[in-house]
């Protein structure tokens, strides 16, 4: 039977992967030092020739009106600036430690996790209480749970349904949720509380004693993804805690219409960032 503390040695034990313990540490590094600046981002980035590539790919994409326009890593600092650049870094190394597996289709996760992200990243825009590119990265990396689960036992998470009891079916087969799975990879990773806080508790807002309203996006957004871009890999449960929380953040009927479009501008353009 898997423990909670089986799942905490088995997150422990993915620093032992290439990936984690240099390149995405010295990015964790310098998206929380204050001193740090866009050439120390530039360095790392253009050090590392598959995640500049990744980055680069995002930055040209339609999802920050600049396709086409970012010729180089410089050239993304300069127009993209220095925090959303680093967002999309931290976002791009984590999908690195995680690549695309023949059983189970992450690719389509990691779609219905971007589309989260960008779903988040406008609410945070519209009610201004949360930073959008804190909010982007907790979007992305929200999920993340799932992929530890599915990478420790395949033929576990392969049971679990993407439906209403998924979270039970989870504890019976992990011993926690994939949201405190996520929670515990990012704080052994060292990323900022606010985004493991809305890892934490993006299916439990009630339990949530700080940075609420980070949690809250985060929450909201997913449960937005299934109304908007509903998916087989979403686990996007609507609950009367999300209804109130729509009431508490003051978000329209307007408000949503702009987010659904929005969202359906740039589907085609996430999905083919994922496939191509």
């Amino acid at each position: 039977m898997i423990t909670p503390e089986g799942v905490k040695l088995f997150i422990k034990g993915l620093k032992d992967l290439p990936t984690l313990p240099s390149l995405f540490r010295k990015i964790i590094i310098i998206a929380r030092c204050d001193r740090a600046c866009a050439n120390d981002l530039y360095e790392m980035i253009s050090h590392d020739q598959s995640l500049a590539e990744k980055v680069l790919k995002v930055a040209n994409s339609p999802l920050f009106g600049l396709a086409g326009q970012v010729r180089d890593i410089r050239h993304a600092v300069m127009l993209m600036g220095f925090d959303r650049l680093k967002s999309i870094a931290l976002g791009m190394s984590v999908m690195n430690i995680f690549p695309p597996s023949t059983s189970f289709n992450i690719r389509n996760l990691w779609v219905h996790s971007y589309e989260v992200a960008f779903i988040a990243s406008s609410l945070s825009e519209i009610v201004f209480i949360s930073s959008p590119r804190e909010s982007f990265v907790a979007g992305l990396l929200h999920d993340i749970g799932r992929i530890i689960f599915y990478k420790m036992d395949p033929q576990r998470f392969l049971q679990i349904p993407t439906t209403d009891n998924m979270l039970e079916v989870e504890i019976e087969n992990f011993g926690c949720t994939h949201a405190e799975a996520g929670a515990w990879f990012l704080e052994e990773a060292g990323l900022p509380e606010e985004i493991v806080h809305s890892v934490r508790y993006h299916h439990s807002l009630s339990e949530a004693k700080q940075f609420k309203f980070a949690v809250t996006i985060t929450a909201v957004a997913e449960g937005f993804s299934r109304v908007f871009c509903p998916k087989i890999e979403d686990d996007g449960i609507w609950t009367d805690e999300l209804s109130a929380a729509i009431l508490e953040l003051s978000i329209k009927d307007q408000e949503k219409r702009f987010i659904a479009e929005r969202v359906s501008s740039i589907k085609s353009d996430i999905e083919r960032f994922f496939y191509s």
